[in-house]
């Protein structure tokens, strides 16, 4: 039986890297569980490998740094700045 296991798990390893649509993956080895040649350990190492390839199939943006640049500012002119009224409105 551990022939056979084996055997089942090297294709069910293609499948994935064939990019096997997962729900077939899972009912073709759900189909080995049900009857005994596959253990639970073999249906969590299929999940595990599908969340592997996932991630990796994951795009990684790199950028290059930027530099930041702080806008200039400048000096108001005295004669351009508004006048500040200093008397209190009456109200």
């Amino acid at each position: 039986m551990e022939f056979l296991r084996n055997f089942i798990m090297t294709g069910i390893r293609d499948m994935i890297k064939r990019d096997v649509a997962l729900y077939q993956t899972y009912q073709y080895a759900s189909g080995w569980f049900s009857k005994g040649v596959l253990t639970q350990t073999d249906l969590e190492e299929i999940s595990r490998l599908y969340e592997e390839k996932a991630q990796a199939e994951i795009p990684i943006e790199q950028t290059e740094p930027t530099e930041v640049v702080e806008p200039a500012v400048e000096e108001i002119p005295e004669e351009d700045k508004p006048v500040e009224s200093t008397e209190e409105s009456e109200g």
